[in-house]
């Protein structure tokens, strides 16, 4: 009759999961030799993974509040939430062709949103267009049918969503490759918790009472109260387009923005980057940052290069631009 116990089962369960996290604590303190990089992208999706802990069953909330106790929350976190998807060949070509564009000097398009979103602590500005993604992705998935959106544009949608889930992947997992400041790990703690006291049972319905969120995210950062980050990328990504929920030209329009706005973000990261950084990563078998800079490295781009990779344009004091020097 015991093996029927309810609590006997959630026991188990828990010994289970807490084996499968020690072994994942070890695997990270002691890695074994690992092969060269499989391709692979870590996906990291803040608003899923708020709204999985959220619905959370009691074995898995044991184990986070256990894990809390013993300081290795982030670890039971990261082993829960973070997924891995394969590099696609049109996520490599958008990648390969901004970072082109920009060792030629062609302009990348920087309208006077896009300037105040990137003027913002770096982590801020990821966090913002990495949620907005989301909601994007949503508004033009619901209003436009499947049908409708040519193969061109879902290859952009999916790589602003690779791209985006990729980057804060590294934020949450991998922080110390980004140039961000030293408590940046506070900003996804406290944005999840935000995230789960709204009223949403899932992505989705987050994604629809996406107008009770705005500047409260980011409360401890100095922007001033009356901006709402989530109004300014929306209107940076109008700048050049507008979606339109009858037909997809003005979604594709926008989602080119997007992903050349998301490889911007990838390759003035890598380019922060130290050397050293990097050069432990590919003794690990590498990472896709990684690769972007020795590519960007390749192109003379970086700050280990002759031209430095800006997210607004630099702005010398007869108000001529550096980029156009």
């Amino acid at each position: 009759m015991d093996m029927d116990n309810p609590r006997i089962s959630c026991l188990r369960g828990c010994r289970s999961l807490l084996a499968r996290a020690a072994w994942f604590i070890m695997a990270r303190i002691h890695p074994q030799a690992q092969p060269w990089w499989s391709n692979s992208m870590g996906q990291y999706n803040l608003l899923k993974s708020c709204m999985d802990e959220k619905n959370a069953n009691m074995v898995c909330s044991m184990i986070a509040k256990i894990m809390g106790l013993v300081g290795a929350y982030d670890i039971w976190n990261n082993m829960r939430h973070v997924k891995h998807t394969k590099l696609t060949r049109e996520t490599k070509d958008h990648i390969y062709q901004t970072i082109v564009a920009a060792s030629l000097g062609q302009p990348l398009g920087t309208g006077e949103s896009k300037g105040f979103l990137f003027r913002c602590p770096f982590e801020v500005a990821l966090l913002t267009l990495h949620i907005w993604t989301d909601v994007l992705l949503h508004k033009v998935k619901k209003g436009i049918s499947s049908i409708n959106i040519s193969g061109e544009t879902q290859s952009l949608m999916d790589t602003c969503k690779v791209i985006s889930d990729y980057m804060m992947y590294l934020l949450v997992a991998q922080p110390t490759i980004l140039p961000i400041s030293g408590n940046v790990q506070d900003l996804p703690a406290v944005a999840s918790t935000k995230v789960k006291a709204i009223a949403a049972s899932s992505k989705e319905q987050f994604l629809e009472a996406r107008g009770s969120m705005g500047i409260d995210l980011f409360e401890d950062y100095d922007i001033p109260p009356w901006i709402d980050l989530f109004k300014v990328a929306n209107v940076m990504l109008l700048e050049e387009g507008v979606v339109d929920d009858e037909a997809s030209p003005g979604a594709h329009t926008v989602f080119e923005t997007l992903a050349r706005t998301w490889v911007r973000l990838l390759a003035y990261a890598a380019g922060k980057s130290s050397t050293y950084d990097h050069a432990r990563r590919l003794s690990k078998g590498g990472e896709l940052i990684t690769f972007v800079w020795l590519f960007m490295v390749h192109q003379g781009l970086g700050d280990q290069g002759p031209h430095e990779v800006d997210l607004v344009p630099r702005v010398s004091e007869e108000g001529q631009s550096l980029r156009d020097r």
